[in-house]
């Protein structure tokens, strides 16, 4: 009996080791609850320090994009230069065109009859050599002739075709078209000296030239007075 009893002591005794050694782990886990919910904190803090330190940084951050703004506009103003100034060299050029065909438009109503009064000038030099021939004809017929000649002079000057008065004028190749040359003592410039045919002007434009012999000074020979060489 007294062994059996000894034996339900050693028993009693380790359950109850057992339950203490059980009891005991049980509060290291309460303590590392307090301790995780310490680390959660410094964990928050620690956060809210990185995001306080971050804030620098995100200005600095910042900064290169209102750099790249500003270049951005930079860009954007300097095209809108150049384009202003296409702009405004393309509206000189049009208008520039615009005066041109203006120009060209009037040229052309002024001077449309140009080629048809350039085709009547030769009827009125035939006319004039009818004149010509009929000097020893009945003066009926002269008269006639001489009237429809006037009439057609006439319309041609009130279509601002005139004669060009060429005999004895200084030599110009804008109205005379030399044909023959000839030397004259009595002139030191190129003259018209004589008229094979007559010139017309149309308002500012030549519309024939006229056809002439012009006279220039005659050339002095080697050896005499004003040859430039001395006896």
């Amino acid at each position: 009996m007294g062994k059996r009893k000894k034996v339900e002591e050693e028993a009693l005794e380790k359950e109850l080791n057992q339950e203490l050694s059980q009891e005991g782990p049980e509060q290291p886990p309460a303590a590392e609850g307090d301790a995780g919910g310490s680390k959660e904190e410094g964990m928050e803090e620690q956060a809210k320090q990185q995001e306080t330190a971050a804030l620098p940084g995100e200005g600095a951050a910042e900064e290169p994009g209102e750099a790249e703004k500003s270049v951005e506009k930079e860009n954007w103003e300097r095209e809108r230069e150049e384009l202003i100034n296409l702009l405004q060299r393309k509206q000189a050029d049009f208008e520039n065109f615009r005066r041109r065909v203006r120009i060209d438009m009037e040229e052309a109503r002024e001077y449309a009859l140009e080629d048809f009064l350039g085709r009547l000038l030769p009827v009125v030099d035939n006319m004039e050599r009818a004149l010509q021939s009929l000097q020893d004809m009945p003066p009926a017929y002269r008269e006639g002739v001489e009237l429809i000649y006037r009439q057609l002079i006439q319309v041609l000057e009130q279509q601002g075709v005139v004669p060009i008065d060429a005999l004895g004028k200084p030599f110009d190749p804008r109205f005379h078209h030399a044909v023959m040359k000839t030397e004259e003592e009595t002139v030191e410039e190129p003259v018209v000296v004589e008229e094979f045919q007559k010139g017309y002007l149309y308002k500012q434009r030549v519309l024939r030239p006229s056809m002439v012999k012009v006279g220039s000074a005659a050339a002095a020979e080697p050896g005499e007075p004003g040859d430039g060489q001395n006896e």
